[in-house]
């Protein structure tokens, strides 16, 4: 897919290549979307399940970025009943964020959705979380008014 020159903190420039994400990248997913900053206080992060569901269903849309040929983040999402892609997790390798790496995923998927005839992009991000808001902004997405969020604890 695509290739950069990037540089990971204090180290050398390295190539990023983002891909479509297999079976055999599900366990390496499942460890960065735990990391502490993208989960809900008391919460663990995703399933192996989940994580496996979307890699099988037909709407899914999943990219991995690699360096070295190492899993240093992924985009996952899926296609909705309509035009929409919902976008569920964005999540870098805290070692690699800053040098574009999540730039390339969001396109990947952004453009995946586009080449599927979706017009719209759907994403939830925690309110407190001032870095993953700060980063859809500065992509163009702002808040929107047409869904409201209902919570109930159950």
């Amino acid at each position: 897919m695509a290739k950069r020159a990037l540089q990971p903190k204090l180290t050398v420039p390295v190539e990023v290549n983002i891909r479509r994400a297999t079976r055999r990248d599900r366990r390496t997913c499942i460890r960065l979307a735990r990391a502490r900053e993208l989960t809900a206080p008391g919460r663990r992060g995703p399933e192996l399940w989940w994580i496996t569901d979307l890699l099988r269903a037909a709407a899914g849309i999943f990219f991995v970025a690699e360096v070295s040929g190492k899993i240093v983040g992924f985009v996952a999402g899926e296609r909705l009943a309509s035009s929409v892609a919902l976008l569920h997790l964005i999540a870098v390798d805290s070692r690699f964020r800053g040098q574009g790496i999540g730039d390339g995923l969001l396109r990947s998927f952004e453009r995946h959705a586009r080449q599927r005839r979706l017009t719209v992009v759907l994403l939830y991000a925690y309110a407190l979380n001032r870095q993953t808001v700060h980063f859809f902004r500065a992509h163009g997405y702002r808040p929107g008014s047409t869904v409201r969020e209902f919570q109930k604890a159950i």
